[in-house]
């Protein structure tokens, strides 16, 4: 049963840089309370603790939290904008509309937390750990991530436009619909758990690695790619790459990687090892770089319009079709490579250049 602020907590609170000194330094404890339209500009807590509170659109800006923890507040309609959090830990909060534009998080954990149409533009976090959290449509445009981890979350519709993202592990969660275009990121890694319809257009990826990851579909538009790599992903369908660039593509013992289309982009350095996939699209494509197929089955292949260049291709068997209508092939190598007997095959205008050739129609 929560009780509003008595008159005594009023008085404490009615003169900010009052409460700071003599109650804020030493810890603010407070227990089964509804705060609403409380003006807590600038609080300073230290060593605090907020348990089964309401903090109902309240003014919480400007304000410098240090090791305390809030566990079960409702912070709708609040806002915490141009706030500092450090080693705070948020424990089944529930941030609804709430505001942390600008906002500078270090070292906090968000565990069981719920949110929806949260605000986070600009804010900061360094090794920061989301445990267990559930975001609806969160908007962390400009927000920039150091460090720290997501797991066992799930993100909904959540935006991360222009962000920065660096050494970030999502382990374990669901991620849906989540967009993060014209991000920077670097030393992403994806492990277990499930992505989405997620795209990440017009980003700058250094290094991305996906884990045993299940998907239904993420595209990278005009993105520019130095590392990315796909390990043990059994029910990945959907890669897409469309006029984008990469440095080093991998996709590694899976047992089912389905649809990974490479639409106008050029890709240097495309290894494709211990697999069965389906579907491969390399239409309108460069492949250099010293690329490879090994130990893989290919099940249906379109290479039209393709132009590949070194490319090694052993112990590899194709089926269903193949289509390489005015591709071109330099330096094609193929070693124990077997295509199967009803292997539909079209190859009109197919140019080779010290290469190995494909089987004709």
């Amino acid at each position: 049963m929560k009780s509003r602020l008595d008159d005594k907590e009023k008085e404490l609170l009615a003169d900010i840089e009052k409460f700071n000194a003599s109650v804020g330094a030493e810890g603010w404890h407070l227990k089964n309370k509804k705060l609403e339209e409380e003006n807590l500009k600038g609080i300073r807590l230290n060593n605090s603790s907020l348990e089964n509170v309401d903090l109902l659109q309240s003014n919480i800006t400007s304000g410098d939290i240090r090791k305390s923890i809030f566990k079960d507040v409702d912070a709708t309609g609040s806002d915490f904008s141009d706030s500092k959090f450090t080693e705070v830990e948020f424990n089944n909060c529930r941030f609804r509309y709430t505001k942390f534009n600008r906002a500078e998080f270090v070292k906090c954990i968000f565990r069981g937390c719920g949110s929806e149409n949260m605000e986070m533009e600009n804010a900061k976090f360094r090794d920061c750990t989301f445990e267990k959290a559930d975001d609806n449509s969160g908007i962390f445009t400009h927000a920039e991530f150091t460090g720290g981890s997501f797991e066992s979350c799930h993100l909904d519709n959540s935006s991360f436009y222009y962000a920065h993202l660096g050494n970030v592990l999502f382990k374990e969660g669901r991620l849906e619909n989540v967009v993060m275009a014209n991000t920077v990121m670097q030393d992403i890694d994806f492990e277990k758990g499930s992505i989405d319809f997620c795209s990440f257009n017009e980003s700058d990826v250094k290094r991305m690695t996906f884990k045993q990851v299940a998907s239904k579909g993420i595209t990278f538009g005009k993105a520019v790619i130095s590392r990315l790599s796909f390990t043990e992903c059994d029910r990945f369908t959907g890669l897409n790459l469309i006029n984008s660039t990469c440095s080093t593509l991998t996709i590694a013992s899976s047992k089912l990687f389905s649809e990974p289309t490479f639409y106008q982009s050029n890709l240097a350095g495309l290894d494709i090892r211990d697999c069965n996939v389906a579907y491969l699209d390399l239409v309108e494509s460069v492949i250099t770089g010293n690329s490879r197929m090994t130990n893989s089955n290919i099940s249906g292949a379109n290479m039209s319009q393709a132009k590949v260049i070194d490319m090694d291709i052993s112990s590899c068997a194709f089926d269903d079709y193949l289509v390489l209508d005015d591709g071109v092939f330099e330096n094609l190598h193929l070693q124990d490579v077997k295509f199967d007997a009803k292997l539909e095959v079209r190859a009109k205008n197919v140019q080779y250049i010290n290469s190995d050739r494909f089987p004709s129609p």
